[in-house]
């Protein structure tokens, strides 16, 4: 009778570990399709307020991208003041 009774204990816990096996990997299938579906929505957030060629880029890291934008935040910088000192050499009066 103790035998039998140990094996009913065993095979309940088996069960209920088995059972909360399932619902965790229902959850996270849940929460990855959640992740999936937020991350598209950010993409494409991101595609409607930055130029088509800054979405485009595609950056391995956070600080990857923070490179790329602030090269080309001082490059658009140069070509700017370059322009305006060219600009205003164009109305100087002499």
């Amino acid at each position: 009778m103790c035998a039998r009774r140990k094996f009913d204990i065993m095979d309940t816990m088996l069960h209920k570990l088995e059972k909360y096996a399932d619902n965790l990997e229902s959850i996270v299938q849940q929460r990855t399709a959640e992740l999936i579906e937020e991350k598209q929505k950010t993409d494409m957030l991101i595609n409607r307020m930055l130029p088509p060629y800054v979405s485009l880029y595609s950056a391995e890291t956070a600080e990857d991208l923070i490179v790329f934008l602030n090269t080309l935040h001082r490059d658009v910088h140069k070509n700017v003041r370059h322009f305006a000192i060219t600009t205003a050499n164009l109305y100087k009066i002499k």
